[in-house]
C-alpha cells in the first residue's frame, strides 16, 4: 500500500523539508502527495480524495466499493465524495447528498 499524506501536515510536523517533498513525491490532488513514479489503485485514489477533503468528506459510489475491497473498480475512474466543497479538482467528483 502506498503512503499518501497531506503536504501541509508533513511540513507543519517537520517530517521532511519542502524541497524533499517536492522532489521525491508527486501531487495526486492539491495538497495530497504520494511517492513518485507509482500508479495508484482505485482504493488509493479514494484515500487521496478523502485526504484532499481534509478528512471531512464521505467516500461514496465506486470509491466506497474500492475501499470495501471490490476488485472490479477501475483505477482510472474519478474518486467520488459527498462533500460541501463543490469545486473539486480534476479526478474528484463531489456530490451534495
Amino acid at each position: 500500500m502506498t503512503e499518501l499524506f497531506l503536504g501541509s501536515e508533513a511540513l507543519a510536523a517537520k517530517v521532511m523539508p519542502e524541497r524533499a517533498m517536492r522532489s521525491l513525491y508527486e501531487p495526486v490532488y492539491p495538497g495530497v502527495y504520494c511517492p513518485g513514479g507509482i500508479a495508484l489503485t482505485a482504493r488509493e485514489r479514494a484515500q487521496a480524495a478523502w485526504l484532499w477533503s481534509r478528512r471531512k468528506g464521505v467516500v461514496a459510489g465506486n470509491s466506497a466499493a474500492a475501499l470495501l475491497g471490490a476488485k472490479w473498480v477501475s483505477p482510472t475512474l474519478d474518486a467520488e465524495l459527498v462533500h460541501v466543497n463543490r469545486h473539486a479538482p480534476f479526478g474528484i467528483v463531489c456530490r451534495a447528498q
